[in-house]
């Protein structure tokens, strides 16, 4: 099929925008330089996190809604956070498993507020 100008079709559209910039050598080897940097900074912050391990965020004093709170991985979850010092909100359409993650919490003797409806 031929394109304007009886030119076979091509997807080189530099003649119908000639404002566009084509490529250049050093444009080229910057973006390499820039990739390869890039790359080293994290090689090396993943070799630093495996020899010191991954900073852990402290969360005494955070609060933590868990939804799913009433059993299961969310009773888990929520058991995990208020042992690290957050303040845990449950949530959870299963009530009575909501009650008993509220009696384990203050058989544990953590501080539980409740608002139930």
């Amino acid at each position: 099929m031929l394109a304007s100008k009886g030119k076979p079709f091509s997807f080189d559209q530099t003649e119908l925008n000639p404002s566009r910039n084509k490529p250049s050598i050093r444009r080229t080897i910057m973006d390499v330089i820039v990739f390869l940097l890039t790359s080293l900074g994290y090689i090396l912050q993943a070799f630093y996190y495996q020899i010191f391990g991954v900073p852990k965020k402290d969360l005494n004093g955070e609060i933590a809604l868990v939804t799913g709170g009433g059993g299961g991985l969310g009773r888990l979850l929520a058991l995990r956070l208020i042992k690290l010092g957050a303040k845990v909100v449950l949530w959870d359409i299963n009530q009575e498993g909501m009650y008993s993650t509220i009696k384990i919490q203050t058989a544990r003797k953590a501080l539980v507020q409740t608002v139930l409806r």
